[in-house]
């Protein structure tokens, strides 16, 4: 398949949360997710899997199915609040945290997610 449809069909799967969404790593070379037709972060698949940090993005990667039965009985889905965002009405705009990993934030959200970023990176090894 060439590149469009493989987005396509990636899309398709993330936004119906099916049990396919395991696979988004290895065909999706880059994930978007988006909240309300608003891109809210960008990065490659594996880096986002490992390192979510805008809190739509969180919740939507812990609705994806775990392979391991026992892990996935045991494991919390995530519910996302907007209103743990800013409410400042500060003006939001895409922001690279990391290279090449760009979140839709305010200022105050951005310095949130860089050291989101940083104590991941600690807890799961630099990347």
């Amino acid at each position: 398949a060439d590149r469009q449809s493989v987005f396509i069909s990636c899309e398709g799967i993330i936004g119906n949360r099916g049990t396919q969404g395991t696979i988004l790593v290895d065909v999706c070379q880059t994930f978007i997710p988006e909240f309300l037709g608003e891109i809210v972060e960008i990065a490659e698949s594996e880096t986002l899997f490992e390192y979510p940090l805008h809190p739509y993005t969180t919740e939507l990667l812990s609705t994806v199915p775990m392979p391991d039965p026992l892990i996935e009985k045991n494991r919390k889905h995530k519910v996302y609040d907007p209103s743990v965002l800013d409410q400042s009405g500060a003006p939001r705009e895409m922001k690279e945290v990391r290279p090449g990993h760009f979140v839709h934030c305010t200022p105050k959200e951005y310095d949130e997610y860089c050291a989101k970023a940083d104590r991941l990176e600690k807890e799961k090894g630099v990347r």
